[in-house]
């Protein structure tokens, strides 16, 4: 009797011990098939601060190039691995993300104060996403998505009629083991 009750209990240790540290490793891993499927989980985690699964939706080797406008600059983008992404919300070290449109000031500040500022500040989840359609957006900047992720399929998030108040989310994504990842992070928006 007394080999069966330490036994129940050290197995109830060990099963709670592994339940609660080794889930993450049992969790379903994220793995949409089509690039507008991507495009929904990589927005949702955008706005739900998850960098673990934004994390799982960026490619292994490629990264994600992020561009705080319409023109993807290699020169000045930040590329992240699923490493910091996975951390982007926690770490409070400033970077440089790019250079503003119109004053071409240089961008500066933590991941998280980027992504508020010009990502989840729009309401991207309340449009459909499309096919991006290069040149069909009023942006001032020029748009070379297609021609940078010329391998990938970009779809994007749009609002506003007009010009003053048109703003995209663009999101590319290319297949990686069967699965759609995410390689561009582009936010277009046209200015004065």
């Amino acid at each position: 009797m007394a080999f069966w009750v330490r036994s129940t209990l050290n197995l109830s240790v060990a099963l709670s011990f592994v339940c609660t540290i080794a889930m993450p490793l049992w969790a379903e891993a994220v793995c949409p098939k089509s690039p507008e499927a991507a495009a929904l989980v990589s927005l949702n985690a955008l706005y739900a601060e998850d960098g673990r699964t934004l994390s799982e939706m960026v490619h292994s080797e490629r990264g994600v190039r992020v561009s705080p406008s319409a023109y993807v600059d290699f020169e000045s983008d930040r590329v992240l691995n699923q490493e910091s992404i996975q951390e982007l919300w926690l770490d409070s070290k400033i970077y440089t993300w790019g250079y503003a449109e119109g004053s071409g000031e240089s961008i500066m500040m933590t991941g998280s104060s980027f992504i508020s500022t010009f990502v989840t500040e729009f309401p991207f989840r309340a449009v459909i996403a499309a096919p991006h359609e290069p040149y069909a957006a009023p942006a001032s900047t020029v748009d070379n998505a297609s021609e940078i992720y010329s391998d990938a399929i970009i779809f994007e998030f749009v609002l506003g009629d007009s010009p003053e108040d048109w703003a995209a989310l663009r999101l590319a994504f290319t297949p990686e083991n069967g699965c759609q990842r995410l390689v561009g992070l582009i936010r277009a928006r046209w200015s004065p």
